[in-house]
C-alpha cells in the first residue's frame, strides 16, 4: 500500500533521532488530527472562538503546515477566532533579564487582566497572529501566553469569554476545557504497550498494512 504524504514527512523528520521518533511521531500526529479538527469547526460554525491547547506555531511539516492556514484562512472568512493558549512560555519579548511569565508576577494591579506583548519576528512556521500574555482569574497563579487570530472579536471581548471557562480550582486561571483535553492526552501517554498492541491488532482487522501503521 502506498505510504500518505504526512507518513513521509513524519519518516523523514525522525529518520536521524531514533531514539526519539516514536514520540515525536505521534506528538506531531495528535497535533495534526487537532488542527484538522480546528479546521472542521472553522468551516461548518460562524463567530466562535476555537480554542487550542498551546501557541499558535507549527512543527516544520507541510501537511500541518497547511492544515494550518486553511484554518486560519476558514475563521477570518467566517468571523470566527482561532486562540492558542500556553501552559509554559519561556518567552522573552518585554526584553527584560528574566522570562515575560516571569516579569508579569511583579504586576500590583489586581482583576482580569491583560497586556499586548512586543511581536516576536514571524516565521514560516509562525507563530500565528498577536501574541498577548492574559491573567484569566483575579487570583490566577499566572499569566498565560495567548496566541490570538481574531477577525470578529476584540481582544477584551474573547478574554472576557475564555475567563468564564478560567475559574476551576482545579487549575485556576485556565480555561478548563482545555486541562481536560490535556488530562486525556496524558492518560494516553501512561500506556504506549496497550495502544502499540491496540493499533497492530486493528490495521490487521482493517486490512492497513503493517508500514502504514508503524509510520502513523
Amino acid at each position: 500500500s502506498q505510504i500518505g504524504s504526512f507518513s513521509i514527512e513524519l519518516q523523514s523528520l525522525t529518520a536521524r533521532r531514533r531514539g526519539e521518533a516514536h514520540g515525536c511521531m505521534a506528538r506531531y500526529a495528535c497535533i495534526l488530527r487537532e488542527i484538522e479538527l480546528a479546521a472542521s469547526v472553522s468551516k461548518k460554525r460562524s463567530g466562535v472562538a476555537i480554542v487550542l491547547d498551546g501557541t499558535l506555531t507549527v512543527p516544520p511539516l507541510k501537511t500541518i503546515k497547511t492544515k494550518m492556514e486553511e484554518t486560519i484562512d476558514a475563521c477570518e472568512k467566517k468571523g470566527n477566532s482561532l486562540v492558542g493558549v500556553s501552559k509554559d512560555s519561556n518567552v522573552n519579548l518585554f526584553g527584560c533579564a528574566i522570562a515575560d511569565e516571569e516579569l508579569l508576577q511583579y504586576v500590583a494591579e489586581e482583576g482580569l487582566l491583560y497586556v499586548r506583548a512586543p511581536q516576536q519576528r514571524k516565521t514560516a512556521l509562525g507563530p500565528q497572529g498577536t501574541t498577548y500574555f492574559v491573567k484569566y482569574h483575579p487570583e490566577a497563579p499566572k499569566w498565560f501566553r495567548t496566541d490570538v487570530i481574531s477577525p470578529g472579536a476584540e481582544p477584551s471581548e474573547l478574554f472576557g469569554s475564555l475567563a468564564q471557562f478560567a475559574r476551576s480550582q482545579v487549575c485556576l486561571g485556565y480555561p478548563y476545557p482545555l486541562v481536560e483535553a490535556h488530562k486525556a492526552a496524558a492518560e494516553l501517554r501512561k500506556y504506549p504497550k496497550l495502544y502499540d498492541e491496540l493499533l497492530f491488532k486493528v490495521a490487521a482487522e482493517t486490512g492497513v498494512d503493517a508500514v502504514e501503521a508503524v509510520w502513523g
